[in-house]
């Protein structure tokens, strides 16, 4: 300065530097908003530090990735509201079984199935017997064969199934219906021997020491069983993709309250001979009409009343 005190300096102050320093002064003063508005908004925002930014259009360098919205959950239905599948079966002692599922939640369910009828052919063979023996005479039938039409069904039934762990295991209880039906005849020739002849075995063996005789006996037989099956098993119910369902199941039925009935009707066809039965004609109809009831009764039963197992094997749809 040249050695010169202010109040010297004064003199060469210009007005115009003079406010040119004011000026300079004013805007150091000013804050960065009001300059940027000054400037008519010239200034982007992102440059700012009070906003404290580094990209103009996101917060961090990670939001520049554009997550995909989470898909919405389904909601489970109520326990209350089943959920319903339909199949088809290939089961034992069912058969055929069409099933169909109630699903109440993920523990309970309950099983409802039908069987139509199924036909199949049946044979029961007769072995060579005295039908009966008076005034030394014997009357014995030859072996013969009764041939007969049988159908398996309806059955339906229904069973609670209990999944303890909330998987696809499952315990199962529930009864059945099931019906059978037996329908057949047959003709047997009749042999007319001594009493000597009629003891051996077979009866009436000899050809030449028998009475010839054209008259057959005909035989009509039908049978009907109703049983209920106490039911029980356990087994998998596995879902197959989105709609489809597989179930495998083992256990054992066993039958209760059987009811049973027989009838058999035999007639005598005796060519040339008067239409009513009398003496070793009308015994012989009579007493093989017992005998056949007797013995179709006891042949059903091991067949109503044995405990059968349980295996089977069924698919379907959910839905």
């Amino acid at each position: 300065m040249d050695g010169k005190f202010p109040e010297q300096l004064e003199p060469e102050l210009r007005p115009g530097r003079t406010i040119a320093l004011a000026l300079l002064v004013a805007v150091l003063a000013t804050p960065d908003s009001a300059r940027a508005q000054s400037d008519g908004g010239a200034v982007p925002p992102s440059w700012q530090t009070e906003n404290r930014q580094i990209y103009p259009e996101h917060d961090s360098v990670s939001s520049k990735v554009k997550k995909k919205p989470r898909a919405k959950l389904r909601e489970p239905s109520p326990w209350y509201v089943p959920r319903v599948s339909v199949g088809f079966g290939l089961n034992f002692p069912e058969l055929v079984p069409f099933e169909t599922h109630l699903a109440f939640g993920r523990y309970i369910a309950l099983r409802l199935f039908y069987v139509p009828r199924l036909p199949f052919n049946v044979r029961v063979e007769m072995p060579s017997d005295v039908i009966s023996s008076a005034k030394g005479v014997g009357v014995a039938n030859p072996d013969f064969t009764i041939r007969m039409k049988a159908v398996y069904g309806p059955q339906y039934g229904a069973e609670a199934l209990v999944f303890p762990f909330g998987g696809s295991f499952f315990v199962g209880l529930g009864l059945s219906s099931r019906t059978m039906e037996v329908h057949g005849q047959a003709k047997s020739a009749i042999l007319v021997c001594s009493l000597v002849e009629a003891a051996k075995e077979p009866p009436c063996p000899d050809p030449t020491a028998r009475i010839k005789t054209d008259t057959q006996l005909e035989l009509e037989a039908a049978l009907e069983t109703q049983a209920i099956l106490m039911r029980g098993a356990v087994g998998w119910y596995w879902h197959v993709g989105s709609f489809g369902y597989v179930t495998l199941a083992g256990g054992a039925t066993k039958p209760t309250k059987i009811e049973r009935q027989a009838k058999v009707t035999a007639s005598v066809d005796s060519p040339g001979a008067d239409d009513d039965l009398n003496g070793a004609l009308a015994e012989v109809k009579k007493t093989k009409e017992a005998e056949l009831e007797e013995k179709a009764l006891e042949e059903m039963r091991p067949v109503d009343e044995k405990i059968l197992p349980l295996l089977g094997l069924t698919a379907g749809i959910r839905f």
